[in-house]
C-alpha cells in the first residue's frame, strides 16, 4: 500500500503541475479549449483515485 501511495503522490504532483501549466496557459492565451483540458485533468485524477481504491479492496 506505501508503494502504491507513493506513486499516487507523483502521480498527483504530475497531475497538480499541469493544472498550474493550464493555469499559465490560460493567463497568456487568448484561446484555450478549457473543456478539453480539465476533462484531461479530471480523467487523470479519477485514474488515481481508481488505483488507490482498487488496491485498498485487494487488501
Amino acid at each position: 500500500m506505501r508503494q502504491v501511495l507513493k506513486d499516487s503522490a507523483e502521480e498527483v504532483n504530475v497531475g497538480a503541475q499541469r493544472l498550474m501549466e493550464l493555469n499559465e496557459k490560460v493567463t497568456r492565451e487568448d484561446e484555450v479549449d478549457l473543456e478539453k483540458e480539465i476533462s484531461e485533468l479530471e480523467k487523470l485524477f479519477q485514474e488515481i483515485g481508481l488505483k488507490i481504491s482498487n488496491h485498498s479492496q485487494i487488501k
